[in-house]
């Protein structure tokens, strides 16, 4: 029996969302059958015909009624970070199918680390930021085809200098608590995120 299985959340940009509601039900049933320890779930909350009428406050009550009846652990592919916020342990921040950032949950809202996810973040209205912009990223994502030479965010990137456009960072810990695929010394990052995060809260009177 699996005791404890954390629930992995990822923001996977440019992954088809081909699951739905059906496919989720099936999986829950593959699961059980095949006696696996996983279920996997693309985008479920914005299935249409579950017998459910799922709303993001409801997600966190069905995941873990999934993962107690079936004894499995449940990994979300998503870009609602409302139900990432309410459900999972784990995130992993992906772009154009690559891993961004993989942290504990508080670390990836708290302390993020790669441009892309702050973009993300300050995407979304918070209960607390009254009168906070929403700054939207600029750009659009890129061809999977033609996925951009050295890190694929930086064409979209305010942050890019030299080495951007041309070598792919690796995936690993710069010193900022949890890997991540950024140029920027962890220093930078800190630094950065602060400004942006005092700018964006600083309300106009």
């Amino acid at each position: 029996m699996i005791k404890r299985i954390p629930v992995i959340a990822a923001l996977a940009v440019l992954i088809p969302a081909a699951a739905g509601a059906a496919d989720g039900q099936v999986n829950v049933y593959s699961a059980r059958h095949y006696d696996t320890d996983q279920g996997l779930y693309d985008d479920f909350t914005a299935a249409t015909g579950i017998k459910v009428n799922l709303i993001e406050g409801d997600a966190d009550q069905l995941i873990e009624r999934i993962k107690g009846e079936y004894q499995i652990g449940v990994i979300l592919i998503t870009h609602d970070l409302g139900v990432i916020a309410d459900v999972a342990q784990t995130v992993m921040v992906m772009y154009a199918g690559r891993a961004m950032e993989l942290g504990a949950r508080h670390e990836v809202f708290g302390k993020p680390l790669h441009p892309y996810t702050w973009g993300l973040l300050e995407s979304i209205p918070r209960v607390a930021g009254k009168g906070e912009p929403l700054l939207p990223i600029e750009g659009s994502p890129p061809s999977l085809i033609r996925v951009p030479p050295g890190c694929p965010f930086h064409p979209r990137c305010p942050h890019r200098f030299s080495p951007c456009d041309e070598e792919r960072p690796a995936f690993t810990d710069r010193g900022g608590g949890h890997p991540e695929a950024c140029h920027l010394t962890a220093h930078d990052k800190r630094t950065l995120w602060a400004e942006r995060e005092a700018k964006r809260t600083k309300v106009p009177a």
